[in-house]
């Protein structure tokens, strides 16, 4: 196992993408005005969960 390696790649994987799950979480926000019951499974903290646990 490459430990640094793997987390040097997951640290530039992270830096590709946070532009991206920025504008997903910005939609999801966007989303909560237009839906404000949505079903169990679709809830949005959820995707802010996994989120908040890259960052």
């Amino acid at each position: 196992m490459c430990r640094p390696t793997a987390a040097a790649y997951l640290q530039k994987l992270i830096t590709q993408h946070s532009t991206l799950t920025a504008l997903i979480s910005a939609a999801l926000k966007r989303l909560q005005g237009f839906l404000p019951v949505l079903p169990q499974q679709a809830q949005p903290h959820t995707v802010l969960h996994i989120y908040s646990s890259v960052h």
